[in-house]
């Protein structure tokens, strides 16, 4: 019988495999064209132009609104990871709150919290109409880390619009989102 020698088996071997490796990278990196990489500075640029979006629908739906937005003492767009570079689950997002005085943007991550906990966050706009509202969020997310988040505030100075999948816009509530900032991309 004639049997093949250890180089021979390998070859035989390593020859497919490596063909099934060239595949598979060729797959992935065909379908992850659109996927942004998940640098720093592309999770910042995406919630930015995540924020921008967000706020011209407020606008578009309630026209005067984004003025309002802009008087306010701040603002923050909440949206669900899967908009994201992040490779988190179902019921996390992320955020930016922008602070008009000082022009600051600050980015947290964010998570459903109860009965809602593995739905997708919707994406949501809060405006902080005074100082101490925004101040209140602020504080609350520098204290508050992944395992023990902050609740997001139940404050009269502070308004929350849900911007809806069929489109449209409507008054919201936050109280199912617990946050704190994004050490990685800059709390």
């Amino acid at each position: 019988m004639n049997r093949p020698g250890p180089s021979q088996l390998q070859n035989e071997i390593s020859a497919p495999l490596a063909g099934v490796l060239v595949l598979a990278l060729l797959v992935a990196s065909v379908g992850c064209e659109g996927i942004a990489p998940r640098s720093k500075q592309a999770k910042r640029s995406h919630a930015l132009m995540t924020r921008g979006r967000a706020v011209a629908a407020v606008e578009q739906e309630r026209p005067g609104e984004k003025a309002k937005l802009e008087k306010a003492a701040g603002y923050a767009v909440i949206a669900s990871a899967t908009d994201m570079p992040y490779e988190l689950p179902p019921g996390f997002g992320f955020g930016v709150v922008h602070d008009n005085s000082s022009g600051k943007n600050s980015f947290f991550l964010v998570v459903r919290h109860g009965a809602d906990a593995n739905v997708p966050v919707p994406t949501r706009v809060l405006v902080f109409d005074t100082q101490k509202a925004l101040a209140n969020f602020d504080q609350s997310a520098r204290a508050a880390k992944a395992d023990t988040p902050a609740a997001l505030p139940r404050d009269a100075d502070v308004q929350v619009f849900e911007l809806l999948e069929a489109g449209g816009v409507e008054q919201g509530s936050a109280v199912d989102l617990r946050y704190w900032y994004d050490s990685d991309v800059g709390g």
